[in-house]
């Protein structure tokens, strides 16, 4: 099993958390894992994207060129990453925020509803973890238990009211994949 992904979006859409989530997630499976965020100056508004990848087997270099899955989280991201999909991988967008779906015809295009849905939950800021959600369904590299736990370990801190939100948000996800 190899999945390569690239997140990307605006810096603030959490594109480094949705990463670094998807991570320990696979860790919790047993996967081999790498993570590696980039990201702009600025701290906010700025392009951010993060590069991740699960693999039963040792990872011999986080340099990809080509990945199996891609999210892009904003238009600016769909526009200069959609040919990096490699044919027959899978494209997750947010249809949300980006009002034109890709052009790639070889690949399986995915709308999702991510910052409408996480603004009926009351708070745009989880619309990462709807997208989680939705791949831990669609991909089948780690399962929605793992990605509830992953957020219990990266958000040690974390209120019970905050916990709860973002597991609506994972929870919403994982209904776009049965719907």
């Amino acid at each position: 099993m190899l999945n390569e992904m690239l997140i990307a979006g605006f810096g603030g859409q959490g594109i480094v958390t949705l990463g670094k989530l998807i991570s320990y997630a696979g860790m919790i499976e047993g996967r081999e894992v790498c993570c590696w965020p980039r990201y702009g100056a600025e701290m906010r508004g700025g392009t951010a994207f993060c590069t991740v990848i699960l693999s039963s087997e040792a990872i011999d270099s986080p340099v990809v060129n080509t990945f199996d899955t891609i999210v892009a989280m904003n238009n600016p991201s769909m526009l200069l990453f959609q040919e990096k999909v490699k044919p027959g991988g899978k494209l997750f967008w947010n249809r949300s925020i980006i009002f034109q779906g890709p052009q790639r015809k070889d690949v399986d295009n995915i709308p999702v509803d991510a910052t409408a849905l996480a603004t009926e939950l009351g708070n745009t800021r989880v619309a990462n973890l709807v997208f989680l959600g939705i791949l831990s369904e669609r991909l089948g590299i780690f399962s929605v238990d793992s990605s509830i736990e992953a957020v219990k370990r990266l958000f040690t801190k974390i209120s019970p009211e905050m916990f709860r939100l973002n597991q609506m948000a994972i929870e919403k996800g994982v209904s776009l994949s049965n719907a």
